[in-house]
């Protein structure tokens, strides 16, 4: 089915339809074939098509002006993006000419979408402003929906991840209302990369899983494979280099398939990145040149600028900086010219993390500015979690960083806009007792629950020391460990007291079972969760996740005493 001029209007009408149809599965191939007559009059756009009204004139045109940005991304088409702008601008004046504004709005969304694709964010950002104003009153509207995810990808982008994560929080609210399945996905697609960043991994670990599912129940194949990249990175960042790679290459097979040649760049830049955390330098090198060749032939600047900076991380690892700083300059050119100082500064802050400045000051004291610098830039890729920064600096114990922030750079946590968790100190517990005696009872109750939630929690190794151990039950086995669990653990035992705990060890853990596990050096408790897409095993600790695998759970907790009963010479446990 093609349209062109001569096509009487109902079968423009179905041409239409089916062509709408194929936007929702993304199918090129099938609007290249509708959309044919109207490419061949490209030029005169303005003057085709006048026999029809103008609401058909304008879907024809939005629906290619959709085709051309789409396709130029996905098969690497120079010059689409332009073409773009011009066939979706035709298309919303004759939108607003008829007062149509919903479908102005949804022309002015793919048109921000061009811009995007073409690396010019800021003019992305700024048209999204305009749409927004337009259509703040309506929140459920599907076109304000599109605003929000448009406006989510752009923060997490820019690294604003905290607006980023309140407009996710907005869309949720209104996500029930929303039938359109392939909006629901594109959420959770963009979630689940804001959740990486923002390294809350059990979150984006479900929108990942509800973005595959959405994409395969829809058969939406390039979608599935761009989700199959953006999942290898997230194993890229959790250190399971084996899953990284297969999904790589399942990303990378569906797009030669399709023939959607456009995005494989990016996924050859994924592969370099795993290779060089593998220190598969020559690799790497391989993989990221195949990606800026094909980058350079396309008017992607974005995935060109992402290229170069993978190369330039390539080439700091092997100590070639001269050759880095030749590419970053490269680099910086491709984000001004064409996508803005946003970016430009974004790649400049991420350089300023890879690179010591010397200040001059002789080796004795340049050592301790080095020492902060490698703590600074851990920190940074952290997120400020000490957990997470103590691995990248590679101590064993995450305390070994507290105790070099406490003793060498104090203060330097907190100038990094970082803060301590809240902790339960004689001063801090005096305060609120002598503060609850001048409020109300409902008052007190208050304080006393802040309290609860903010003491941290605690599960720690305990020796009983040749104490005698019983148990109120036949206990089949002699394996097993004992552990200190604080007041706040044992809540979710309906306990309001720490306790001595026997942890026995099980062959076998099932969702649901509560387990104890060793993370680094630290000990932490939690229930069970299993994804069953990736087959992972997860528990959450602290607001943060922790992935179980066979070697690191240590078992069940079976019994329990209360911790002041540890005086006695003979503990007689109780079974939890």
């Amino acid at each position: 089915m093609n349209i062109s001029p001569n096509n009487v209007t109902q079968h423009i009408i179905e041409a239409i339809q089916t062509a709408r149809n194929a936007e929702f599965c993304r199918d090129i191939n099938t609007l290249q074939e509708i959309l044919q007559g109207v490419a061949e009059l490209h030029d005169r756009l303005n003057e085709s098509f006048l026999e029809f009204e103008n609401p058909l004139r304008a879907e024809l045109f939005r629906l290619y002006g959709f085709y051309l940005t789409f396709a130029g991304r996905a098969k690497n088409k120079k010059d689409f993006h332009l073409r773009a702008k011009d066939a979706l601008t035709i298309a919303i004046e004759l939108f607003e000419k008829e007062n149509l504004s919903e479908k102005a709005a949804e022309s002015k969304v793919i048109l921000a979408f061009a811009y995007w694709n073409n690396g010019e964010v800021p003019n992305a950002e700024a048209l999204l402003d305009m749409v927004e104003m337009e259509f703040s009153e309506n929140k459920f509207h599907p076109v304000n929906l599109q605003i929000k995810i448009n406006r989510m990808m752009l923060l997490c982008w820019a690294e604003r991840l905290t607006e980023a994560q309140e407009i996710s929080a907005e869309i949720l609210k209104s996500l029930d209302f929303c039938n359109d399945m392939r909006l629901r996905a594109m959420y959770h697609a963009e979630a689940a990369i804001l959740f990486h960043h923002s390294l809350k991994y059990s979150k984006s670990l479900i929108h990942f899983n509800e973005t595959i599912r959405l994409a395969k129940e829809a058969k939406l194949l390039n979608f599935l494979a761009l989700n199959y990249n953006n999942f290898s990175l997230f194993y890229l960042d959790n250190n399971n280099y084996g899953k990284a790679h297969f999904y790589s290459k399942q990303s990378l097979e569906i797009l030669e398939e399709i023939g959607h040649i456009g995005w494989i760049p990016h996924v050859l830049d994924s592969r370099a990145n795993i290779y060089l955390a593998e220190q598969k330098f020559k690799t790497a090198q391989n993989y990221i040149e195949k990606s800026l060749e094909m980058f350079q032939k396309s008017d992607d600047f974005k995935g060109l600028a992402a290229a170069l900076w993978t190369k330039c991380l390539i080439l700091l690892r092997q100590s070639q900086t001269e050759d880095a700083l030749l590419v970053f300059g490269e680099l910086e050119v491709v984000a001004l010219q064409n996508i803005g100082e946003v970016a430009a500064r974004k790649y400049a802050k991420l350089l300023s993390n890879q690179i010591y400045s010397l200040n001059g000051s002789g080796y004795e004291k340049e050592i301790p500015g080095f020492k902060k610098f490698l703590v600074t830039r851990a920190l940074h890729t952290a997120k400020g979690k000490k957990t997470e920064a103590a691995r990248l600096l590679g101590f064993a114990k995450h305390q070994n960083l507290s105790d070099i922030l406490k003793n060498q750079f104090p203060g330097l946590y907190e100038s990094l806009g970082y803060s301590e968790r809240g902790s339960r100190s004689d001063k801090n517990i005096e305060k609120a007792v002598k503060a609850a005696k001048i409020k109300v009872k409902a008052e007190k109750n208050k304080v006393r629950e802040e309290t609860v939630r903010k003491e941290r929690s605690v599960v720690a190794k305990l020796d009983l020391g040749g104490k005698m151990l019983s148990f109120s039950w036949n206990l089949d086995t002699e394996q097993y460990s004992t552990f200190y669990f604080n007041a706040n653990v044992m809540r979710s035992f309906d306990l309001n007291e720490g306790a001595v705990v026997v942890v026995v060890p099980s062959d076998e853990v099932v969702p649901g079972d509560s387990v104890v596990a060793l993370d680094g050096e630290r000990f932490v408790y939690g229930k069970v969760c299993h994804d069953s897409f990736s087959k992972v095993f997860f528990l959450e600790w602290e607001g943060e996740t922790v992935f179980l695998t066979a070697e690191n759970i240590i078992g069940v907790p079976t019994a329990y005493q209360s911790i002041t009963e540890t005086k006695s010479e003979l503990i007689e446990f109780i079974k939890l």
